[in-house]
């Protein structure tokens, strides 16, 4: 193991270092739950919730009524979003994606406003399953 893979490694483990490290000397450390991965996957999971809470309680098309998200698939450069949806058993399938490319332009707006990124991703939507919806309270 070369001197520079040592200090990484002496890094990694959390070792005390005896000496500086040279001049020019480049280690990445990344640790677990942090850096892109982890807010890549933050990002889906706050993507999903805002998307849920959107269909839920701000979109009034009577064809998105029953629309659930089921996960986000966002890609490694943001630029775009997998939206996976089910509905409830006896909707229209095509008469949702329709709903949901109607209402997609307003969707990214209100995303926008809540999630923190240079750039909103565009949504795709992505048929899962239709569900049997239990009742509501």
């Amino acid at each position: 193991m070369g001197a520079i893979a040592a200090l990484c490694y002496q890094v990694l483990q959390g070792l005390a270092l005896t000496k500086a490290p040279p001049p020019g000397t480049v280690c990445i450390v990344k640790r677990d739950n942090e850096g892109a991965g982890y807010r890549h996957q933050r990002l889906e999971v706050s993507m999903a919730d805002e998307l849920r809470l959107l269909l839920r309680d701000d979109v009034s098309d009577p064809d998105l009524e029953g629309v659930g998200v089921t996960a986000v698939a966002l890609s490694s450069d943001y630029e775009n979003a997998k939206v996976h949806f089910v509905i409830a058993r006896g909707h229209s399938r095509a008469k949702v994606e329709r709903a949901l490319e109607r209402a997609t332009a307003f969707l990214r707006r209100r995303l926008a406003d809540s999630i923190e990124l240079k750039r909103t991703p565009d949504l795709r939507w992505v048929f899962e399953a239709e569900i049997d919806m239990g009742p509501t309270a």
